[in-house]
């Protein structure tokens, strides 16, 4: 029998999903300023993560990096210097080959930006101290700048509504106001133009980075993330994006969470916080926790 043992996983990036065996399959990350990853697969049922004996070189330390899953491929874009003026990485990530894909280099440098999917699309927003945004079209190898944010907005929070042809983007730290945004924007994907959407009452509530997102229908909603304290909650915010009303939900998370790493699909939302825990979420808001750090066995 494979020995128990923790494994401290400096980063964490869940690479896909597979429906049929109920796992995740995770690129990780030990050492601070390696270029060296292995690939780990997290079982829900049992609660316990395997990590293979699997290494791959990539062509840079992936602190600075963020991740999207895009038709069940992982996806990183960042720049593991704050201060580069230089094109941020792009890499492609498949579980079943075991060397990464190094697509075309972003037109800006982004530290830890955020990210989304549209359509055939990844759409890459600022970063830290960053207003810059650009569309990838892997289709045809090329970026496309778009609109400036109107103001940074760090480890904000993407969602896209591609029935309306938007993507919302909420809360975000900003250097200039020295706090989390309240104020919700809105990127037309036919003009590539922001728009702010004011928030009346209870804006508060959306003072908040790091969180986890997803949405059922008209309703956004937006669990846990650091508020203007520094200080992580537990609380979910629900947004109604046709009356534009914010409140609280009344389910809460297990424990106070920031997000490092959140990944949608069709039946539940997942998040790894900055603890080593999983958060699970089912869309009947069955909220489930689970220790990645105490749970790996090395095969």
């Amino acid at each position: 029998m494979p020995a128990i043992h923790k494994v401290k996983i400096i980063l964490k990036f869940i690479i896909s999903f597979n429906e049929l065996n109920k796992k995740f399959y995770f690129l990780s990350q030990t050492k601070t300023n390696s270029k060296i990853c292995n690939f780990s697969t997290f079982d829900i049922d049992e609660e316990k993560c395997f990590e293979k004996n699997l290494f791959l070189r990539i062509i840079s330390n992936l602190i600075g990096f963020s991740q999207i899953n895009l038709n069940n491929n992982l996806y990183l874009c960042g720049s593991n210097n704050e201060e580069s003026n230089e094109g941020s990485y792009l890499m492609k990530f498949d579980y079943n080959y075991s060397t990464p894909f190094i697509l075309v280099n972003s037109i800006y440098s982004h530290f830890f930006p955020s990210l989304i999917g549209f359509k055939e699309n990844l759409v890459v927003v600022g970063g830290k101290e960053n207003v810059f945004c650009e569309i990838y079209n892997e289709k045809n190898s090329k970026w496309k700048e778009i609109s400036k944010l109107p103001s940074d907005r760090f480890k904000c929070n993407l969602i896209s509504d591609e029935k309306n042809n938007f993507i919302y983007l909420f809360g975000g730290y900003s250097k200039i106001s020295k706090k989390n945004c309240n104020n919700i924007l809105k990127l037309n994907m036919n003009n590539f133009l922001w728009e702010t959407i004011l928030i009346k009452n209870n804006e508060y509530f959306l003072e908040r980075n790091s969180s986890l997102i997803f949405n059922l229908n008209d309703e956004i909603f937006i669990c846990g993330g650091f508020d203007n304290n520094n200080e992580k909650t537990e609380y979910i915010i629900q947004f109604n994006v046709v009356n534009k009303k914010v409140k609280k939900f009344y389910e809460k998370l297990k424990k106070n969470s920031a997000f490092d790493v959140t990944f949608n699909i069709d039946n539940f939302s997942v998040g790894i916080d900055n603890d080593g825990y999983i958060h699970t979420i089912s869309k009947n808001f069955r909220i489930k926790l689970i220790n990645f750090q105490e749970n790996c066995i090395q095969i």
